[in-house]
């Protein structure tokens, strides 16, 4: 407790950036626990109150079949751009965790968080 303190006290924005990258991870790594675990999907709201068919609606269930390799069945047209963002999203944060834990500077940690969300961006639109 006390070394946390004193990073905190050291660099205040190194360990608010550390903080964020560990919550978005474990946000991550939640939502992969809920996906594998669980049979029953969520029900989107959209189309279980007003009948409209959402943009990620299918989502969660085309996941967990792209987790089983299974791309044959899948509902959305755009799941599988959506899971290779998830998955560089999650990599870049395991990354991150790692430079900021061997000391590399918060902005080189900083600039590769932005190209990441550079090519995440570029993956959307292509």
């Amino acid at each position: 407790m006390k070394l946390r303190k004193k990073l905190k006290e050291a660099n205040p924005n190194r360990f608010a950036y550390e903080i964020i990258n560990l919550s978005l991870l474990l946000i991550f790594i939640l939502g992969l626990f809920y996906i594998i675990l669980f049979e029953t999907t969520l029900v989107c709201y959209y189309k279980n109150n007003f009948n409209i068919v959402c943009s990620t609606c299918g989502l969660t269930r085309d996941f967990k079949s792209i987790l089983r390799l299974d791309l044959s069945n899948l509902i959305n047209p755009i799941s599988i751009k959506v899971f290779i963002v998830f998955s560089l999203v999650f990599i870049s944060r395991i990354y991150s965790l790692i430079c900021l834990k061997k000391k590399v500077k918060l902005l080189r940690v900083m600039s590769y968080d932005i190209i990441m969300i550079l090519l995440v961006l570029l993956i959307m639109i292509i």
